[in-house]
């Protein structure tokens, strides 16, 4: 909802003191806030959280798309790099990266090449 470009040209036609007041950011959206949410949850530092990935999409698929896709075969990632990524001792500590490359390969399979994903 933040993206509709009706609430992008409002936020940048706002004064700067609405957005960013004594290193606080999102000032006028806080104060929206307190209004309808409790103080604890407005007043709350951001936290990441985890995906459990591997529930959707499993690591072997993610290898295989990597392993014989786009992005090896425009050498656009290095064979050997995404070869050592993808190696067994590593595989199990670079989830992470791994789904970034995978999810790079969907995005060039799909504007790229127009391939369906």
């Amino acid at each position: 909802p933040f993206l509709d470009h009706r609430i992008v040209e409002f936020a940048f036609s706002l004064p700067e003191d609405l957005c960013i007041a004594d290193r606080e950011t999102k000032v006028l959206l806080r104060r929206l806030a307190q209004r309808r949410l409790p103080r604890d949850s407005v007043a709350k530092l951001k936290q990441g959280f985890s995906c459990p990935i591997d529930r959707y999409w499993s690591a072997a698929e993610m290898a295989s798309s990597i392993r014989d896709g786009v992005l090896v075969r425009e050498n656009i990632a290095s064979r050997e790099h995404v070869g050592r990524l993808l190696g067994a001792e590593s595989f199990s500590h670079t989830p992470y990266q791994i789904w970034v490359l995978a999810v790079l390969e969907r995005w060039c399979q799909r504007w790229l090449c127009g391939c369906a994903v």
